[in-house]
């Protein structure tokens, strides 16, 4: 069924002043900081950070593994996050991965948070060891691999956390008889004892936040629908203040990509008649910083909207698109491109990504480098970084981060 989008965004900008219906609002002990987030999560991640000594990653297959790596600041080697030498991550033929439990770069699964914050590296991962089952657990790793201490252990599960200035904010979702009940946790980064859930709601008890970011004093996150339909699309993007507690809806129910910089707010809305990615049709919007008035962006104010790009990212220098890479309309691997621009729509650059394959994602990256990464069939990751110094109008070359074997 297709959407008539005059009425939709009528109701779209009435959704944006109208408050979730249930909410607590409790003021954060810390103040929530005026510096920007540079950085955002996507889907589980991200699996990759910046730190002053390098970089981390998360990297490993279903089969060996998962691990916390170390990259070097020129990103030619990379080393397991261990001090260990006898430690059991150098045996190739471990058959039970329970064996690696004493080993501080092993995450227990690949959708591992990852973020640092001074001195340490802060992590997400399940953790089979309770004895109530699995619980989602969040770590403090030092990042010289010599300790590995429990963080933060929220009620039951963490669907995604960032750290946002000096103040941590945690997604928590817990199970009722009626179904989900969504939650927003903050605390000082190395004060978890005062953490304080500043909003709650139960209004969405079939959704499961996949998409969450920080930015200008409030926290943004994705709730998504797994069974929504074409007719009945009930995936929804919410904010909360991060020092009022206030909790809104960004927009009705429906499918959208939504991200915010000092840009403003970049929205591409898809219309569906089948889910086959060749039958969809983006319709692109940008509201001004502080402004609810939307308007609509056609090719004159970026390529991407004539070649129906699909919106990938935004920092505050550059605006990501990807050409269409998977589907019935996927363009040959050697035509399709990463696509950068600025913030007055110039094309300063298209990376080439044929060989990201179909599952990839722009990752958070830093002034001077665009991180991507790729998923492997095995589960495994495949990590590119860019230099945003070729930025220069031109094509820009990815370059692949090695990974050393393990053993």
């Amino acid at each position: 069924m297709k959407r008539k989008y005059t009425a939709f965004f009528i109701i779209l900008l009435a959704a944006m002043t109208s408050c979730a219906s249930e909410k607590t609002t409790v003021r954060p002990e810390s103040a929530v900081p005026e510096s920007r987030l540079d950085d955002f999560i996507t889907y589980d991640g991200p699996y990759m950070t910046a730190a002053p000594e390098g970089y981390f990653a998360v990297n490993g297959s279903a089969a060996t593994g998962y691990f916390l790596y170390y990259i070097t600041p020129d990103f030619k080697k990379s080393t397991i996050v261990c001090n260990e030498l006898e430690c059991a991550h150098n045996d190739t033929d471990v058959q039970n991965h329970m064996e690696y439990l004493e080993c501080n770069a092993y995450l227990t699964d690949a959708g591992a948070n990852l973020d640092y914050y001074n001195g340490y590296l802060y992590i997400m991962m399940e953790d089979y060891t309770t004895s109530a089952g699995s619980k989602d657990i969040l770590y403090r790793v030092s990042t010289d691999g010599t300790d590995k201490t429990v963080w933060y252990e929220p009620k039951q599960f963490v669907r995604g956390f960032c750290i946002y200035g000096d103040l941590a904010c945690v997604a928590e979702e817990q199970l009722t008889t009626e179904g989900v009940k969504h939650s927003i946790t903050t605390f000082p980064v190395e004060e978890p004892e005062k953490a304080t859930t500043i909003y709650e709601t139960s209004e969405y008890p079939n959704r499961t936040l996949n998409r969450m970011k920080c930015y200008g004093g409030n926290c943004y996150f994705y709730l998504y629908d797994p069974e929504q339909t074409l007719e009945g699309q009930q995936s929804v993007y919410l904010f909360v203040n991060l020092q009022t507690g206030e909790g809104r809806q960004l927009y009705e129910p429906a499918s959208v990509w939504i991200e915010q910089q000092d840009y403003g707010t970049l929205y591409e809305f898809k219309e569906y008649t089948s889910y086959r990615p060749e039958t969809w049709n983006s319709t692109y919007y940008r509201s001004l910083s502080g402004s609810q008035e939307m308007q609509k962006l056609t090719e004159a104010d970026f390529l991407s909207v004539g070649e129906g790009d699909t919106l990938s990212g935004v920092d505050d220098r550059y605006i990501y698109f990807t050409s269409i890479h998977y589907g019935g309309n996927a363009l040959p691997a050697q035509e399709q491109k990463l696509r950068v621009y600025d913030y007055e729509g110039e094309l300063t650059a298209e990376i080439p990504s044929g060989a990201f394959g179909e599952m990839y994602h722009v990752l958070p990256g830093t002034d001077r480098y665009l991180f991507v990464q790729k998923v492997n069939r095995d589960g495994s990751y495949a990590y590119y970084y860019v230099d945003k110094e070729d930025f220069a109008g031109e094509t820009a070359e990815a370059h692949e981060i090695p990974f050393e074997k393990r053993g």
